[in-house]
């Protein structure tokens, strides 16, 4: 008996195709996901390194204080290229607005607040909070009106071709913030006993910031004081630590001592901190210099630093980023982030200073 073979059709396997097909998915996925972290690696990189006529170990000058000389010491202020964040992150979250229609900003704006907005654009990035953003504004504003009172030299601020240079085709855009921030904050400014402030700031405390009568104390700036800014220490770039070549360091220190050749690490000590761990006093052989001094001879982010001697190398070791006074731009973005308002962080960073219209 001759068996009958039926040929069974081909029935494609519907579970395989959807695995295979799943499996394609998930790596056309992933591939996009890595290009798309690579393309953000390159923008952060571009962030940092397009900075305006100042680095990091050039920052713009301070002004000074009515009745107080500060140049010898704090001779100089922070930078916008100092405060350390995630750029990305702060830029989906800080609600930066559109243009207005042209006309219509430039008649809400003095010459005065247009030149608030181009100095807070110089001393803080475009990537803080808004509330951080207008303090910067408050206390722009408070410079400018005190070094014209008392004809001392004003901050600088940013141009259009400097604009340009660090914000590339979002310029116009990034300018209309600071304006509206500006604008926002309009005639506010920071006064103690009818005088404007000294209205200080730095990018990262090292913990604390710091009370100006420490250093001066015949100084009548008692809204210049210790405050404590315990997420300072999780920025980036609080710590920084340096090696040096002893005979370098040495070398160094003698130019700095202007006392003759200074042999060893013996004659070299820090002897005197604040409350805030800044140092105030580093010994050179027979002469003695300001932490400050130390700190600029050496291109320290801070002059909250320690020294060690480690055979042929020393290092030293920073906390924090810039000279400590005033706020903390690093510790205010945090507060911001939490919810505080323009006006609780100069008040938490200005006590006993009065916020009033100018």
């Amino acid at each position: 008996m001759r068996r009958k073979f039926h040929r069974r059709r081909y029935r494609p396997n519907c579970n395989l195709i959807l695995l295979f097909f799943i499996l394609f998915l998930f790596f056309l996925i992933l591939i996009q996901r890595i290009q798309i972290e690579n393309l953000c690696d390159d923008d952060d990189d571009d962030d940092e390194c397009l900075v305006p006529i100042s680095t990091e170990q050039t920052p713009v000058m301070m002004p000074e204080p009515a009745g107080v000389s500060v140049a010898d010491d704090l001779e100089n202020e922070e930078n916008q290229s100092k405060m350390p964040e995630d750029t990305a992150a702060s830029e989906r979250g800080n609600g930066i607005a559109e243009p207005r229609a042209e006309g219509e900003e430039e008649e809400a704006l003095s010459e005065l607040e247009k030149q608030v907005a181009l100095t807070a654009a110089k001393q803080i990035r475009i990537s803080a909070k808004k509330e951080t953003i207008k303090a910067q504004c408050v206390l722009a504003r408070t410079s400018i009106l005190d070094a014209q009172k008392n004809g001392t030299t004003v901050p600088s601020s940013l141009t259009e071709s400097e604009m340009r240079q660090l914000w590339g085709d979002d310029w116009e855009k990034n300018l209309a913030h600071f304006k509206e921030c500006a604008l926002e904050t309009r005639g506010e400014v920071l006064t103690y006993h009818g005088n404007y402030i000294y209205a200080a700031y730095h990018a990262v405390s090292a913990g604390t910031t710091r009370s100006m009568t420490e250093l001066y104390q015949d100084t009548d700036m008692p809204y210049l004081a210790n405050v404590t800014c315990p997420k300072d220490a999780s920025a980036d770039n609080y710590l920084a630590v340096l090696y040096w070549e002893k005979d370098e360091f040495l070398k160094k220190c003698s130019e700095l001592a202007q006392s003759g050749e200074i042999a060893g690490m013996t004659e070299v000590s820090i002897t005197g901190r604040d409350s805030a761990d800044y140092v105030l006093t580093v010994q050179i052989g027979s002469a003695s210099c300001s932490g400050e001094e130390f700190r600029s001879a050496f291109s320290l982010n801070s002059s909250c630093f320690t020294i060690a001697d480690l055979d042929q190398k020393v290092r030293i070791v920073t906390k924090g980023i810039g000279h400590g006074f005033g706020m903390s731009q690093a510790a205010a973005n945090e507060m911001a982030a939490d919810g505080a308002s323009c006006q609780e962080l100069l008040a938490a960073f200005f006590p006993n200073a009065v916020l009033e219209q100018s």
